[in-house]
């Protein structure tokens, strides 16, 4: 954590689910105790690594990365908060969290100085319970350009073939990271969780 921020919340601390704040430019100033638990859990970038860093360089896609980018400018510059629900899968537990964006004030001026991330857990599962699994095979899932196709929201894996798109829950591929994926957003993610208008897949 970031001492030198004029308003970092010491209540962080007793959240059970990671929190951060960013500064006005979206760079981590600090986090709480259970960012390191959930990265460690998820094969995610421990604290200490991700302080002074931007906060969308940790988002998978650039498609994604540039959404969430217009969500914080949008809160920095409205002065209000959002919040949305997301997916944040390991390959053995399906996890659905809700994550909240408030601006954070310095008193008395009420200047925006940064922005509050919160999350909380709404729902977890086995994650064969909620998404159909795959195993790690290269025919199922290259596609003709030789890519992997990954959801950077869900983090499932496009089944190579025309559409409609079918997508499955690798949990190899959740575990360790393929070098050879192109990242998208499917169409679940789009919809119900990003807000965004639903497109031809590739």
């Amino acid at each position: 954590m970031n001492p030198d921020f004029p308003v970092f919340p010491a209540a962080l601390e007793a959240e059970p689910w990671p929190a951060c704040v960013l500064d006005m430019n979206g760079r981590i100033v600090g986090v709480n105790g259970a960012w390191d638990r959930i990265a460690r859990a998820s094969n995610g970038p421990l604290g200490i690594e991700v302080v002074g860093t931007r906060w969308s360089a940790h988002i998978t896609g650039a498609e994604l990365r540039a959404w969430y980018e217009t969500l914080l400018h949008r809160v920095l510059d409205r002065g209000a908060g959002e919040s949305l629900r997301c997916d944040c899968n390991t390959p053995e537990r399906y996890r659905l969290f809700s994550s909240r964006f408030e601006p954070l004030r310095r008193r008395p001026s009420s200047e925006t100085v940064g922005v509050l991330v919160l999350t909380s857990l709404i729902e977890e599962a086995p994650i064969g319970e909620r998404y159909p699994l795959g195993t790690p095979d290269e025919l199922r899932y290259r596609c003709a350009d030789g890519l992997v196709r990954q959801c950077s929201g869900c983090r499932r894996v496009r089944v190579a073939g025309p559409p409609p798109a079918v997508w499955e829950l690798v949990p190899e591929y959740v575990a360790t990271p393929r070098q050879d994926v192109s990242h998208g957003i499917c169409r679940l993610c789009r919809e119900i969780y990003y807000g965004m208008l639903p497109k031809e897949e590739p």
